[in-house]
C-alpha cells in the first residue's frame, strides 16, 4: 500500500488484519481506560514509527497498562515499568487485546 509516496508497514503477532474494534476483542490502545491492561497485537505505520515504538518497548506480545486517558489529547501508558506519553494518533496505530483482571 502506498500513502503519499511513503510505504506503510505493519508489525503483527497474528496474520489477520483487524479494525479498530474487531470481532476477536482487540482494540486500539487509545480505547483502554485507566488501570486496564492489554497485550500488544499489532502496530501499523511507517518504518520510522515502528522502529521508534520498538525502542520504547512497544513490541507485539508485550503487556501495557493505561495510566492516564482523558478521552482527548495524549495518553500515558506503562510499558515494562516505564511510563510513556503518546499522542492519541500514535495510540490509534497500536492494537491491543484487553487482559481480563483476575
Amino acid at each position: 500500500m502506498r500513502f503519499w509516496g511513503k510505504r506503510r508497514f505493519a508489525v503483527s503477532s497474528n496474520a489477520s488484519d483487524t479494525a479498530t474494534v474487531s470481532p476477536d476483542g482487540s482494540m486500539t490502545l487509545s480505547r483502554l481506560v485507566k488501570g486496564e491492561r492489554g497485550r500488544i497485537v499489532r502496530i501499523t505505520g511507517g518504518r520510522g514509527f515502528i522502529s521508534r515504538l520498538g525502542t520504547l518497548g512497544f513490541i507485539p506480545g508485550h503487556v501495557v497498562e493505561m495510566e492516564a486517558n482523558y478521552g482527548t489529547g495524549p495518553i500515558i501508558v506503562n510499558v515494562e515499568g516505564v511510563e510513556i506519553a503518546l499522542g492519541r494518533g500514535e495510540a490509534d496505530k497500536i492494537e491491543v487485546e484487553p487482559i481480563a483482571e483476575g
